[in-house]
């Protein structure tokens, strides 16, 4: 399956198989990802893909609404720094 029928056919998983994600899966859907429109049409978004045992396993204690053990995460960091810049202070 390409990134962009993965994208546009969407859907929850929650059984993972055991086996990395190719890195240029990851950054497909990254890039996918990026061309979403903003609410206040500033680009602030900042992405991290996790990949190995021991960070994934610090993220899952952080965030236990993850279900299963995900070969990978991306996680999406909004840069409060760049929108103060831009829309003032909150």
């Amino acid at each position: 399956m390409e990134v962009g029928e993965a994208i546009r056919g969407r859907r929850s998983v929650r059984q993972y198989e055991d086996r990395p994600v190719p890195r240029e899966i990851l950054e497909g859907l990254v890039e996918g990802s990026m061309w979403a429109p903003m609410g206040s049409g500033f680009q602030t978004i900042k992405y991290v893909i996790v990949t190995g045992e021991k960070p994934l396993r610090k993220i899952r204690a952080a965030a236990p609404g993850i279900i299963g053990y995900p070969p990978a995460i991306i996680v999406l960091c909004d840069d409060v720094v760049a929108i103060e810049k831009q829309l003032g202070v909150w």
